[in-house]
């Protein structure tokens, strides 16, 4: 008789892939300092730890993880006091969008501004959502 595995896989592994749970946090900060901007208010947004040049660097499956975690981020950041007023004009666009309909969004913007690639990639995510939805 075979031994069973001690440790089950984690669900968030069906829909993150490779990508471990640090990673995924580190993602979801990213889109609570994005969802800082939305708000509108004086704070300070902390550098994050991606560049567009690194984001441009991602196979298309990395940059869908990466966008994902960034949009669950924003919409998770009322739990962090930011106003979910302020965020419903984006929770109107994106509801029911489809990962690699965010990656084309935000790479339709990065393709259009190779000149800000050297930005952090939270703050590049966030342009590309408000100029798409023309926030």
């Amino acid at each position: 008789m075979a031994a069973r595995p001690l440790i089950k896989k984690v669900p968030w592994r069906r829909r993150f892939g490779d990508l471990s749970a640090v990673a995924v946090l580190t993602i979801v900060m990213f889109g609570i300092g994005g969802a800082s901007l939305a708000i509108g208010q004086n704070v300070f947004i902390h550098n994050g730890f991606y560049k567009g040049n690194n984001y441009m660097q991602l196979d298309v499956e990395d940059k869908a993880k990466y966008c994902m975690g960034l949009l669950d981020g924003i919409l998770l950041s009322p739990l962090f006091g930011a106003s979910k007023s302020k965020l419903s004009w984006l929770e109107s666009r994106v509801d029911g969008i489809a990962n690699y309909q965010l990656v084309a969004i935000i790479d339709k913007f990065m393709q259009a501004h190779p000149e800000r690639w050297h930005e952090n990639m939270h703050t590049l995510a966030y342009s590309a959502l408000a100029n798409a939805y023309k926030k």
